[in-house]
């Protein structure tokens, strides 16, 4: 669903649903988020990748099972990620930058 690779300094996120077009659904939102939350934490990981593999990056939410999960299930697992007070947290998060292969 999400695969994770080190580099030196770099952590890149893949999306591994490309037959659902990479859209997210509550189990990916949290393997994301907690993905996202230990690289955010690592000192040494200056740069963050998120990438979906085959044609789509992301089509958005995963309507598939919508009919059977609840307001909570949408809601309560999709939280942001922890962000330290440190201004270097923040340009982490704030300035991406879009690589074209």
């Amino acid at each position: 669903m999400l695969s994770t690779e080190q580099l030196p300094g770099v952590t890149t996120l893949t999306l591994q649903r490309p037959e659902r077009g990479n859209a997210l659904g509550p189990e990916l939102v949290e393997a994301l988020i907690s993905a996202a939350e230990a690289a955010i934490a690592d000192p040494t990981v200056h740069t963050l990748v998120l990438r979906g593999a085959g044609r789509h990056f992301c089509t958005g939410l995963d309507l598939t099972d919508l009919a059977t999960l609840s307001d909570g299930d949408l809601h309560g697992k999709q939280r942001l990620p922890h962000v330290g007070v440190g201004k270097q947290d923040a340009q982490f998060l704030l300035k991406p930058k879009f690589v074209e292969e």
